[in-house]
């Protein structure tokens, strides 16, 4: 884990280094889960499947290439995560299948979830928001 030197006017941070095993390079903001293969150690990371939504990793910090570690953020306050569709502020976010940004799923009740919406987030593309990240 790698923690931010916390400052009164930042907010808290944690990183997590992992194994891009996805096959792709991951971009600022993508989303990764953990990977449940036969190789599954703890260490390595891919984008998500239908079966492993609920294995959120983090997002991504900064540019890993296939088989390169790099940095995810696993809690606090982000404004790079890729969303796609609307958000309102407190709905829950959830990795996509076979894609590598997340998507609203319902307004929270603040005991589920690893991601929050941080604020509104209209039309449907995908864009980077503000998240909050709870995932440690």
């Amino acid at each position: 884990m790698i923690f931010n030197a916390f400052q009164r006017e930042d907010d808290d941070a944690v990183f997590t280094v992992a194994k891009n095993v996805s096959g792709t390079t991951y971009s600022l903001g993508e989303v990764a889960v953990w990977d449940s293969g036969a190789n599954a150690d703890g260490v390595r990371v891919t984008q998500a499947a239908a079966a492993t939504l609920g294995l959120f990793r983090g997002v991504c910090a900064e540019t890993i290439l296939d088989s390169g570690f790099g940095k995810f953020q696993v809690h606090g306050y982000n404004d790079d995560a890729l969303v796609n569709g609307t958000a309102t502020a407190g709905d829950v976010l959830l990795a996509t299948a076979a894609q590598k940004y997340l998507s609203g799923a319902a307004a929270s009740l603040g005991n589920e979830g690893f991601v929050y919406a941080a604020k509104d987030k209209a039309g449907a593309p995908t864009a980077a928001s503000a998240v909050f990240i709870r995932a440690l």
